[in-house]
């Protein structure tokens, strides 16, 4: 439970990111959705966050590393971008690389936890008094 809301936390921080600024280059800032980037990660954070939610076999928690970890990757690489021109990062970058973060390990130990085997049991009681050969 606590993993889901985390995830659904990182993928509504991605969402709240991407309709912030992320290029603040005076007189003359652009927002997320203005961006490739922000859209990409505006689009893949409400689709994949929506079909993790519904979903609650593994292929859901799948969706959603992918997903999350290719948000990253583009917020990341946006952010190098950003920093090495003229233009600072701006808040909503920052948010959406963090929730994109949150996503991807969340939504990582969550599909680690559906995929995990259950552990052996032991035999019912103890053996009976001569061993196995007789």
């Amino acid at each position: 439970m606590f993993l889901r809301l985390a995830m659904f936390l990182g993928f509504v921080l991605i969402i709240v990111g991407a309709f912030l600024t992320w290029s603040d280059n005076p007189p003359f800032s652009e927002n997320g959705v203005e961006r490739t980037s922000g859209l990409f990660a505006l689009i893949a954070a409400v689709g994949a966050g929506g079909i993790a939610l519904v979903d609650r076999r593994p292929r859901g928690a799948i969706i959603a590393i992918s997903a999350s970890a290719l948000v990253l990757i583009a917020a990341v690489v946006e952010l190098l971008d950003i920093s090495s021109g003229s233009g600072d990062p701006g808040f909503g970058l920052y948010l959406a690389v963090a929730g994109a973060c949150l996503a991807t390990a969340a939504s990582g130990l969550l599909a680690f936890s559906l995929f995990k085997k259950p552990a052996a049991t032991p035999p019912p009681g103890p053996l009976p008094a001569g061993g196995e050969g007789e």
